[in-house]
């Protein structure tokens, strides 16, 4: 935020923990006459001058930031769902890619209402789980159908498990187009952002 008021720079904040400004005082020279028609009286004017010349931070602890530019995420896809029913007994199949890495997963359950949206979710996970090298734990919270401004909604609550550390993400997707995949692409919704910070499996 310093950066960006003082120098309108825009940096992603995960490269930088610490951002520090060395000003100098202006010489004399450099600061124009107050007038006394256009600046108030009484008023603490703030003056900062920018010098040409770099400054020299010899025998000081400060050190340069470094400005890099970030590489796109490519991003966590589902490209296959499937449900199979068979008498009491329901299954669901995710597969997912990231790169050209492919995950499956199923996960069976009783068939009963609401039991595809659960088992879809959870085989997600399960999926997801295969990806990532971090020893973390992922279970469904809650999932649910909701309607908002008109629109059938699947919003999802994901639980993330690290050591003694549990967070909670949410995500949500319109079930418009297809009820599964809508299962699916909420959980990707909550986490996908999150993936991007965690240790992953190298794509070919």
């Amino acid at each position: 935020g310093l950066l960006k008021a003082r120098l309108n720079i825009d940096v992603y904040y995960k490269k930088i923990g610490v951002v520090q400004i060395v000003e100098t005082q202006p010489d004399d020279a450099d600061v124009a006459p107050e007038d006394p028609d256009t600046e108030p009286k009484g008023a603490a004017v703030e003056r900062m001058t920018v010098h040409a010349s770099p400054i020299d931070l010899s025998g000081t602890d400060v050190r340069p930031a470094l400005l890099v530019e970030e590489t796109p995420q490519i991003r966590l896809e589902c490209t296959s769902v499937g449900l199979a029913s068979q008498g009491p007994v329901l299954t669901a199949n995710v597969e997912l890619t990231w790169g050209d890495l492919k995950f499956n997963s199923s996960e069976s359950g009783p068939d009963h209402p609401g039991a595809d949206l659960v088992l879809l979710a959870r085989a997600t996970l399960a999926a997801i789980t295969e990806l990532v090298d971090d020893p973390v734990t992922l279970s469904i919270g809650t999932i649910e159908r909701t309607v908002l401004a008109g629109d059938e909604l699947i919003v999802v609550a994901v639980d993330m498990a690290e050591g003694r550390r549990t967070e909670r993400f949410y995500g949500v997707c319109s079930q418009r187009h297809n009820r599964q995949q809508s299962a699916v692409f909420a959980v990707l919704d909550a986490l996908n952002r999150r993936l991007a910070l965690m240790n992953l499996k190298e794509r070919i």
